[in-house]
């Protein structure tokens, strides 16, 4: 595994890197009270359109920040935190994939768990082999 992948096929090759070495930085600030606060729900990958879930915050103006979280509630990470995706890049065709994606506009934010497509399952929260 490395901790920078980026494969072949991006900007003419120029920025291909596989490398197992970086700096990583932990900053963690308090945050403030959010103006909207859906509290935890469940959500399941592989459950087809039910994979699906469209929050409500009504705003009516796009929102200066979004942040979606989701919390593991079984396995090896029990109750960590890990932060959804504004967009995400994957194939099914290459093994396990998953990962939070959300997406929002004035009134709305729209959370996308993985699906199974190909017979490869995807996973709401996925770390993977490295």
């Amino acid at each position: 595994g490395r901790i920078i992948n980026i494969g072949t096929g991006w900007g003419g090759e120029m920025y291909f890197q596989r490398s197992q070495d970086a700096e990583v930085r932990v900053d963690i600030q308090e945050e403030p009270t959010p103006d909207y606060d859906s509290g935890w729900f469940q959500m399941s990958s592989n459950q087809g359109t039910a994979s699906g879930k469209e929050v409500s915050h009504d705003f009516g103006a796009y929102p200066a920040r979004v942040k979606v979280m989701t919390k593991a509630i079984d396995g090896n990470n029990n109750g960590y935190v890990f932060e959804g995706m504004g967009s995400g890049q994957s194939d099914d065709d290459f093994g396990e994939y998953g990962g939070l994606v959300y997406c929002y506009d004035q009134n709305r934010v729209r959370l996308f768990a993985p699906d199974q497509s190909n017979n490869q399952p995807g996973y709401i929260i996925n770390v993977g082999d490295g």
